[in-house]
């Protein structure tokens, strides 16, 4: 077949060039090859596309039919060998039946490799380095039937996925909604008038799901150690989801009557005004929801169980191009169909306008009306600067930048204000960029109403290399704090340097091995230290270790895989975690062990916990390996079927409380629910462990109607009061006229907490305690403000982000100056390691703990979570979210916190930080195509993507939990990837419009979405991206992305929450059938951890994300 080369680079917008004028790469005359080139710097010359030091060049191979084969990344390596990826193999019939792990060469021309599957192999040392399916179906579908994922130890112990479609039989009941909105019961579907689809997982357990011929879900099931967890999905006659029945509710076996008790506690609701947009959403434990729409579609008023309690709604108001641009809060005491009546027969304007005073805005042409500026929460500024920037936040005010302002920002968001809940002024925000599009420059008022400014410095391709800070505190004193990344040839750092008030110093130097995965940290490398009388090259040498399926095994490991700290390079900390090894085949963690030091430099012992589960991979019992005879193991955990505790007993330190001098029984807990909110936990422990569960009074809980918590006399909490709007806690009132007061800025972000103690923290940029500076963080930790000057304090974090340990040079001496241990639930080990003299509030997770009158409490954004009971005290926003309506709505981390993260409180993800880099890379690239060309269409998602750097931010992603995700969202702005299939474009007038996928097999076909994932857990990189694509993106600091998301919105609350149930269980169907090596669970960890990435503006992703 004729030879096919085709050329695409990136400079400021997509260029083709004929390939006569590109030839640096060795190209095989017997195969085709599409070159994909990316300036990394700025050129003039056609031929620096060729030069690996000056571009990042991917080489896909194709064969005679047209089917990508593998991918070569051009002297990527850190030694600038080729990579290659995406190898697969076909059988006679075309389906894939083998795909390589990707792996380095020796070659250094781009040519197509022979031998991937040998380089993976010898790369990995496993003779099964590739994924693949051994059996189908042999049906014209070509269904895979068993699939195994990477690794010899799978195939030995015969350890695959196995997924069998079938006719369901005469069990599954027949639920239906009555005239009044009522679930009957009525008898069993037919024989053989469903389908079923049966897998099972690498452990052996069981899922099931029957849909219908329309391909809607209609039962899911999963196994549990006494049967199946069963959920339940009921249908209108137009296919709109309008119940979903709990797996508690399931039980029941009954029919259930709308509004009831146990309506109220099993059920999710859903109703659809005249136009079909869902209006009302009724969550178990959350009451109803209301949403009331314009006649233009857009959500004009919301109402939330708790506003509805206060007599309140929340309204939305948009401008000419249906942009939302003011955002609050009003007091109305009129009911859904009042609201919907008049806003359905407005004849006014459509929308608001720019002015030249007040808030730069009108507020009372368009509907709603009837409200005041006092009522306003939040504003967003669009296109220009006129006007409504203050005095003091031009562009000329912050001095010199590292980059030009591109003054034409017609279409970009460039500002906000949000009302400070301090003193109820208003917090100005404004953003400037380049002709490029890139955020150079913030200005934002922080709660003093002094300007923090953020500047920075990005290279051609898009990357950070410097960032610089300015804050000011109460008195407009400032700090300078300055961020400088070295980067090498394809964007990885080696070093980093930060200095506050300083020049900046090398803090952090990066060693990556043959594919990209970071392999060694070096903290403060250019200095000799002294750990108990050895000298160390460096603070702290962390060397990273890697399971063969790209999760992370360990950290600073001796030659035998074991964790022991290495003394000879003062060691502080080992870290160990077992997967197969210890008899988990399906991504859950056997065992976690780990080692620190004395003073002397002396390892202390390992410490290790065995877990167990049970068959719904929720964590059963933690067996504390006994140590200097310690003991802090869980068991008898259990759960009903919605996943809320029943049963938990601990062990910790006991004795005579509070400061117990033997090892023994602190917690045998017993938990009391009405529907899935908890009345009572009593326990047959008595006495105070400081860090365990204390019953006090008569130990209840109460709630408000949309489920949050009210009261809870364990903690001696009287009171909870709630700001509406954002549904955060504005006042703790405690017994003994103890108090706590929490301040926010309108758009949720805490600004100042005060207890009733004198004691009080402000959030600015800098955290202040008392009105002096006391931390803020740096690269691999936090700076501490000692005696008027900052120090820096660095850590050693978990595979979860828990700091473990942290250290700090005194002089050239290293000084150990906290170590914690927890069990899993996130209860600190009592006396089994270093207290901190300078206190961390932010050790689990880098979530704040509410430690000053010793509450259980640790803030995770949305809601707060009780480690010593396991449990949220709140109801998760998203628990309607297809893979959460199974779940207790107050669950934490699905009940497996070992291999769980919730970032903010909102959603659960499965720890695997490759698909995090992966997700946002990808829809990195993606956004950058859309927005050049200025609309989403399939090239968006399938031309000029960098398939390897996916792959590389994939592999950086596994190996730092998703910080190689936080620098791209800071680099390249918000990148929103939903996880809904959409076609979206934007018409002659500026309106909206799109289609939203729900044919499963188009989706099947055409999403990109999972295929992120497979790297992580045990398969090559694969995107398959054709058509359209599952991704919508929005890149939050301008140009038409905004609209793009906008109308996204819009389509989707027309849609209904049907749509996104599909999707996503269809998203879940192609990550199996497509993405061959991927687990049971892939679909649940891609959709979730993109969702995660992008539900939150970058400054809060770094935030909350830990990044």
């Amino acid at each position: 077949m004729k030879n096919l080369h085709r050329y695409i680079f990136f400079i400021a917008s997509v260029v083709f060039c004929p390939p006569s004028k590109i030839w640096g790469q060795t190209i095989p005359g017997d195969r085709n090859a599409v070159i994909h080139s990316k300036f990394r710097v700025a050129t003039t010359t056609e031929a620096d596309a060729t030069d690996p030091a000056k571009a990042l060049i991917n080489i896909g191979y194709a064969d005679g039919l047209g089917r990508d084969v593998q991918t070569i990344g051009y002297q990527q390596s850190p030694t600038n060998k080729d990579i290659v990826s995406n190898a697969v193999e076909f059988d006679k019939y075309g389906r894939v039946i083998r795909t390589a792990l990707v792996a380095p060469t020796s070659s250094t021309t781009g040519t197509y490799q022979n031998s991937a599957f040998s380089l993976a192999s010898s790369f990995y040392g496993d003779s099964y380095a590739f994924s693949a399916t051994t059996s189908f179906d042999n049906s014209p579908l070509n269904r895979g039937r068993e699939q195994y994922g990477a690794g010899n130890a799978w195939r030995t112990a015969t350890k695959r996925v196995q997924s069998f479609d079938e006719a369901a039989g005469t069990d599954v009941r027949y639920y239906y909604l009555d005239g009044s909105g009522n679930i009957i019961l009525s008898g069993n579907y037919p024989n053989n008038s469903l389908f079923k689809k049966r897998t099972i997982d690498e452990q052996g357990h069981t899922s099931i799901e029957i849909s219908d011929t329309r391909g809607r879900l209609i039962q899911k099931q999963i196994q549990d150690d006494t049967g199946f967890i069963t959920t339940y999905y009921l249908y209108d006659g137009m296919g709109r989801i309008v119940a979903v029945i709990q797996p508690q509710g399931y039980e029941l076996n009954t029919g259930i009557l709308k509004n009831s008790a146990e309506w109220q506690k099993w059920v999710f609701g859903y109703e659809y005004d005249y136009r079909g947009r869902m209006h009302l959403k009724q969550v178990p434990a959350a009451g109803d929801e209301y949403m009331v729409y314009d006649k233009w579609d857009r959500l004009v008023w919301s109402q939330t169980a708790l506003q509805r309690e206060a007599g309140k709604w929340t309204f939305y108001k948009y401008d000419a191009f249906n942009r939302e641009i003011i955002r609050g809060e009003k007091s109305e005491s009129r009911g859904l169909a009042a609201m919907e009546t008049e806003a359905w027969a407005w004849a006014g304007s459509r929308y608001e306008s720019r002015t030249t005073s007040g808030i730069y805005y009108s507020y009372s042409n368009g509907y709603p009306q009837l409200f005041t500026d006092a009522d306003i929460r939040q504003i967003t500024y669009y296109d220009n600067y006129t006007d409504w920037v203050p005095a003091g936040m031009a562009f000329a005010n912050g001095g010199t930048a590292f980059h030009t302002q591109y003054t034409e920002a017609q279409g970009s968001m460039v500002g906000s204000r949000s009302r400070s809940g301090v003193n109820n002024n208003w917090l100005v925000s404004v953003l400037y960029y380049d002709n490029k599009g890139r955020a150079i420059r913030t200005l934002s008022q922080n709660l003093f109403s002094q300007i923090e400014q953020l500047d920075t410095e990005y290279n051609q391709a898009g990357e950070i290399l410097q960032v610089k800070k300015i804050h000011k505190n109460q008195s407009g004193t400032a700090t300078t704090e300055i961020t400088q990344n070295e980067l090498d040839h394809t964007g990885r750092a080696k070093k980093v340097f930060h200095g506050i008030g300083i020049t900046p110093i090398e803090v952090v130097r990066n060693t990556y091995d043959e594919i990209g995965r970071l392999t060694r940290k070096k903290i403060m490398p250019n200095n000799t230290y002294v750990a108990s009388g050895t000298n160390i090259d460096g603070l702290q040498t962390i060397d990273l270790a890697y399971h063969l399926r790209g999760s992370l095994r360990g950290i600073n490991l001796d030659n035998s895989g074991n964790a022991v700290p290495n003394s000879s390079e003062g060691d502080l900390f080992s870290y160990k975690l077992d997967y197969e090894t210890a008899g988990f085949y399906d991504g859950n963690i056997g065992k976690q062990y780990w080692q620190g030091v004395n003073a002397s430099n002396v390892a202390t012992g390992i410490r290790d916990y065995t877990f167990a589960y049970d068959a719904a991979k929720r964590l059963a019992s933690a067996s504390y390996n006994i140590v200097n005879g310690e003991n802090y193991s869980l068991s008898g955990i259990t759960y009903d079927k919605n996943g809320n505790i029943k049963t938990l007993n601990r062990k910790g330190k006991s004795g005579t409380p509070p400061v117990g001098s033997t090892f023994g029984d602190i917690d045998i807990l017993n938990y009391n629910y009405n529907g899935n909110q908890l009345n009572q936990v009593t326990d047959a422990v008595s006495g105070d462990h400081d860090v365990d569960f204390v019953p006090r009074g008569s130990g209840n809980y109460t709630y408000y109607t949309d489920g949050s918590l009210k009261s809870n006399e364990n903690e001696g909490i009287t009171l909870i009061l709630y700001d509406t709007y954002l549904k955060q806690p504005k006042e703790i009132q405690l017994t003994g006229a103890r108090k706590i007061n929490y301040y926010y800025d309108g758009a949720g972000a805490l600004l100042k907490t005060v207890y009733s103690t004198g004691e009080y923290w402000e959030y600015a940029g800098i955290i202040y305690k008392n009105g002096q500076p006391y931390q803020m963080p740096i690269p691999e930790g936090r700076a501490v403000y000692v005696s008027g000057a900052w120090q820096n304090e660095f850590f050693y974090t978990d595979h979860l982000g828990n700091t473990r340990v942290a250290y700090k040079a005194n002089g050239t001496a290293l000084t150990k100056t906290s170590e914690t241990s927890f069990d899993p639930w996130g209860v600190v080990l009592k006396d089994a390691g270093l207290v901190n003299t300078f206190q961390n509030r932010f050790e689990y997770q880098n979530k704040e703990k509410e430690s000053t009158f010793n509450l259980r409490r640790i803030s995770f954004g949305a809601r707060t979570y009780n480690a010593s009971i396991g449990r949220f005290d709140g109801v998760d926003v998203l628990a309607d979210e297809p893979e959460q309506v199974d779940k207790g709505p107050y669950t934490y981390n699905w009940n497996n916190p070992i291999r769980n993260i919730d970032p903010d409180g909102r959603a659960v993800t499965p720890l695997i930080g490759a698909i995090l880099g992966a997700a946002v890379e990808y829809g990195t690239q993606v956004a950058t195509n859309a927005l050049k060309n200025g609309k989403l269409d399939s090239d968006a998602f399938t031309k000029n993507i960098n398939f390897t750097a996916i792959g590389l931010a994939a592999a950086e992603g596994a190996a730092t939990q998703g910080a190689s995700a936080g620098r791209k969202l800071l680099a390249k702005a918000a990148v929103t990837v939903a996880n809904n299939v959409v076609s979206v474009g934007i018409d002659d007038n500026g309106q909206f419009k799109g289609t939203v996928e729900t044919n499963g097999a188009n989706v099947v076909k055409n999403t990109a979405l999972d295929a992120m994932s497979d790297l992580a857990t045990g398969g090559v990189l694969n995107p398959i991206v054709k058509g359209k694509a599952s991704n919508v993106i929005k890149k939050a600091a301008g140009s038409e992305g905004n609209k793009l998301a906008s109308g996204v919105k819009t389509i989707l609350r027309k849609s209904g929450v049907d749509i996104t149930r599909k999707v996503n269980n269809t998203v879940k169907q192609t990550s199996k059938n497509i993405v061959k090596q991927v687990p049971e669970k892939i679909g649940d960890a891609a959709e979730n951890t993109v969702k995660i990435v992008t539900s939150k503006p970058k400054d809060e992703i770094k935030e909350k994300g830990n990044f």
